[in-house]
């Protein structure tokens, strides 16, 4: 009596530990069946769903194919995308339900294609090794937003988002230098990216301009500084310039101890926060980081 309920107790385990192997082993076997028959010869990569239930991460090992890491959101997030070819790439999506990749990927109609951060390789899931990943020598993070590609190296603690609202942050140390590993003071950077993006930034950029009264516009440390006559401004003081088209491509907001930092280049929408005594400095930093986000593009974007 007591053997027999040993071997329920045992056996119970035991089957559900089979059933998600199984069931584990299934699915990364659909999954390389149905990237083999969409690819042929074409590179291809896939990436996953990533841990932070918003973006993705490429496949590093045939595990990462299977149900228990594939795992995305019904509104977001698909469970992996599948990047057929070089630029322009084609996206497929996983479904459970279908068993086999699907064209296109969520708000694709509108543009806002998710991040890629995959290499298209030809025969890539063969590659792939079971449970270990590869060693990669190759210390930066590599992502793509539409056709602008980048790679960032891990010193700057580089963060990406695709989407809705493509962007990356990285984080730097005060005078804009890649951070030690015992840093304890550091600047964010953030960075949008995409022509979409941009034209929204400019357009807020001149509703916070607009409907206030002008007191007197005076020259300050080459910026146009308007003067806010009513109280209903966001800051105390707001600096800003516009192109030979009048749109602006600087806005800086400063407060009694910070200052919020704007401005667009090469299609991408940078924001990060700097004292007010460093105002002067404006144009020097605005370079700096203009000659490090060129240092990170991949020469087919310059």
């Amino acid at each position: 009596m007591i053997q027999n309920k040993l071997k329920i107790i045992v056996g119970i385990p035991g089957l559900i530990i089979i059933s998600i192997l199984v069931l584990s082993a299934y699915s990364i076997c659909s999954v390389v069946r149905d990237a083999k028959r969409l690819a042929k010869d074409t590179p291809y990569c896939i990436q996953i769903s990533g841990g932070d239930r918003t973006d993705y991460r490429p496949a590093k090992t045939l595990l990462d194919l299977s149900i228990q890491r594939m795992q995305g959101n019904k509104y977001s997030q698909h469970h992996a995308i599948l990047v057929l070819g070089q630029k322009p790439s084609m996206l497929y999506h996983w479904s459970y339900w279908n068993s086999q990749f699907k064209l296109d990927t969520f708000n694709h109609r509108s543009g806002n294609l998710p991040g890629i951060y995959c290499h298209p390789k030809r025969y890539f899931v063969n590659n792939l090794p079971f449970l270990f990943p590869k060693i990669n020598k190759n210390k930066n993070l590599y992502v793509r937003f539409s056709q602008q590609e980048f790679s960032i190296p891990k010193a700057y603690h580089p963060r990406a988002n695709g989407g809705q609202n493509p962007n990356f942050s990285i984080f730097l140390s005060p005078n804009f230098e890649s951070l030690g590993r015992t840093a304890k003071i550091y600047e964010q950077i953030y960075i949008q990216v995409g022509k979409k993006q941009v034209s929204f930034i400019k357009k807020f950029m001149e509703s916070i301009s607009q409907g206030k009264q002008l007191k007197e516009l005076t020259v300050e440390n080459q910026c146009i500084k308007p003067m806010i006559r009513n109280g209903k401004v966001d800051s105390e003081w707001m600096y800003y310039t516009v192109n030979d088209a009048n749109e602006f491509t600087t806005l800086i907001g400063c407060y009694s101890k910070s200052c919020q930092h704007r401005f667009i280049y090469n299609d991408m929408h940078i924001l990060f926060y700097h004292s007010p005594q460093r105002l002067p400095q404006w144009k020097q930093m605005q370079n700096d980081l203009k000659n490090l986000l060129d240092s990170f593009a991949i020469e087919s974007n310059k």
